[in-house]
């Protein structure tokens, strides 16, 4: 019992720290970086498939060693569900990591422009870049901030 807990409560730290590196990846994209951003930005990435590989490490334990065992979970559409849309978010963030390992190499003061991932909405007069995180505002230079969800 003491192992499921722990691979349980360790299972849950790996999600939260996956959310932690996406947010990371999201404050420090902008529309044009410096190869030295890049290569902090393919770090963070880093981090997040080494985490992304521990989860499932760990989920592979719960699912066919410790837990509830095989049977449960395979019945469970639920977990199906959830399994597709891990895969799903594994596949679309191969893009930009390949980007961020390609582009990191030169000098650090030469910059790169982003292409549009489609996930970026822009507004007149507004910096997609610059958005109010949870803890204050971030420097947007002069633009108008964008805020999350709006």
């Amino acid at each position: 019992m003491p192992l499921e807990l722990l691979l349980r409560y360790l299972h849950f730290l790996m999600i939260m720290l996956l959310a932690c590196c996406l947010v990371l990846e999201r404050i420090r994209l902008a529309p044009m970086l410096t190869r030295r951003q890049i290569g902090q930005l393919a770090k963070i990435d880093g981090i997040y498939g080494l985490v992304s590989l521990l989860q499932v490490s760990v989920g592979f334990s719960l699912w066919f060693g410790v837990g509830k065992g095989a049977a449960y979970y395979s019945g469970n559409p639920i977990f199906w569900a959830k399994i597709g849309l891990f895969s799903a978010l594994g596949i679309a963030s191969l893009y930009p990591t390949i980007f961020f390992l390609r582009q990191r190499e030169g000098i650090g003061n030469d910059s790169v422009i982003l292409p549009k991932w489609g996930g970026t909405r822009s507004k007149p007069g507004v910096d997609p870049a610059c958005v109010y995180s949870i803890t204050g505002r971030i420097d947007c230079q002069g633009h108008r901030p964008l805020m999350l969800g709006g």
